[in-house]
C-alpha cells in the first residue's frame, strides 16, 4: 500500500532529519534542510557504493544504520541547548526556533494533500515506466522489462532507481506503487525545504508564504507524475541553501553539505543540473554585489571547493558512465 511506504519512507527520512538539525550550525533547527541531507547521504552513498562494489539492498541498510547510530552517538538532540548554554543563555523548547504549532498544522494539511493524492490512481509521466523497469532489473527481476515494451538507455540518474528498488524490496511493494508514495515524500519535503529557505532569508512567515506558493506548483507536478523533478529540485533547493549559508557565517560544514547536494542533483535528475548552475551563477551574483563581498578564500570555496566536492562525491558513477558512453560510441 501507498500509505504504509509514505509513512515508513517519510518517518525515517523526517526522523533523521529532525534529529541532525539541531547539531548543525546554525540559528534555528532547519528539519527540512536536515532530511535533505540524510536523504542526500543515503542515496548519494548507495550510488557512489553500487559503482563500486555492486548493488545489494545491505548498503543502504548500513547507510541508515550508520546515519542514525552517528545521529545518536552524537547527542545532537542536546547541541542547541549545548551550544545556547555556551553563550550563557538557557532558552526553552519554544524558543530555539522549532517550527510552533502553527507551522506544524500547515506543514500537516499539506502532507495530507499529497498522502491522499498518492491514494489515487494517477496519470503516470512515460518515463516512470521506464524508471520501474530499471529498478525491477536492478532487483534481479530481468522478466519483467519486456512487458514494458522499452528501450532501456545506456546512462541514466540513478538515484530514483535505487531508491525505489530498496523500498520496494524492504517493504514488498510493487516498484510504482513505491514510485507515487517516494514521490509523495518528496512533494512534501520541497515543501518543507522552502520552508526553510523563507525562514533562512528572513523569518518563518516568509517561509510560510514561498511553502504556500511552491506547494500549488509540486501538486501539479506530482499528478503529471514528474518525479525525479520533485527529487531533483529537494537538493537544488538544499544546494543553494547551504551555498547561502556558507556565503554568509564560513561554516566549513555548509560548504561540504553544498558540495554533496550538488552531486546528489546530478545522480538524481539530469534536467534540474541546469536549474542548479543557474540558481547557483545568480546567488554568487547577489552575494558579490548586494551582500557582504566575500573574501578570496570563501569565492575560492564557493567557485572551487563546493564543485570538486560534488564531483568526488559522484566520481564512481560518473566513471562508469564515462565508460558506458565511450563503449556505445
Amino acid at each position: 500500500m501507498a500509505l504504509f511506504t509514505i509513512f515508513v519512507f517519510g518517518a525515517v527520512i523526517l526522523g533523521t532529519g529532525g534529529m541532525l538539525s539541531p547539531a548543525w550550525p546554525t540559528i534555528e533547527p532547519r528539519i527540512g534542510l536536515g532530511a535533505a541531507l540524510s536523504l542526500a547521504i543515503i542515496v548519494g552513498g548507495a550510488v557512489f557504493l553500487t559503482a563500486l562494489v555492486g548493488w545489494q539492498t545491505l548498503l543502504i541498510d548500513y547507510l541508515l544504520f550508520g546515519l542514525v547510530i552517528g545521529i545518536f552517538l552524537g547527542g545532537t538532540l542536546a547541541v542547541g541547548q549545548k551550544r545556547a548554554e555556551a553563550k550563557g543563555e538557557t532558552l526553552a523548547d519554544e524558543d530555539q526556533g522549532w517550527p510552533g504549532p502553527s507551522d506544524l498544522m500547515f506543514l500537516g494539511v499539506i502532507a495530507a494533500v499529497f498522502t491522499i493524492a498518492a491514494l489515487l490512481k494517477l496519470p503516470q509521466d512515460s518515463d516512470n515506466y521506464l524508471y520501474a523497469a530499471l529498478a525491477e532489473q536492478l532487483d534481479g527481476e530481468v522478466e519483467v522489462i519486456s512487458s514494458y515494451r522499452l528501450t532501456l538507455p545506456d546512462v541514466y540518474p540513478p538515484a530514483f532507481v535505487i531508491l525505489t528498488a530498496y523500498l520496494g524490496k524492504q517493504l514488498a511493494q510493487n516498484v510504482e506503487t513505491v514510485q507515487m508514495a517516494a514521490a509523495a515524500v518528496f512533494a512534501f519535503l520541497n515543501v518543507w525545504v522552502i520552508y526553510d529557505f523563507g525562514a533562512e532569508l528572513r523569518d518563518k512567515r516568509l517561509g510560510r508564504v514561498l511553502a504556500l506558493i511552491l506547494g500549488i506548483g509540486l501538486f501539479w507536478v506530482y499528478l503529471n507524475g514528474q518525479y525525479l523533478t520533485l527529487l531533483g529540485l529537494i537538493f537544488t533547493q538544499a544546494f543553494l541553501i547551504y551555498t547561502l549559508r556558507y556565503s554568509r557565517f564560513r561554516y566549513p560544514a555548509d560548504a561540504v553539505a553544498a558540495g554533496l547536494m550538488l552531486g546528489a542533483v546530478v545522480i538524481s535528475d539530469f534536467g534540474m543540473i541546469w536549474v542548479a548552475l543557474l540558481g547557483y551563477i545568480g546567488l554568487i551574483a547577489v552575494i558579490t554585489f548586494k551582500e557582504q563581498r566575500p573574501s578570496a578564500k570563501t569565492g575560492i570555496v564557493l567557485a572551487v571547493g563546493v564543485p570538486l566536492i560534488a564531483l568526488v562525491a559522484i566520481s564512481p558513477w560518473l566513471l562508469d558512465a564515462l565508460q558506458v558512453i565511450g563503449l556505445s560510441n
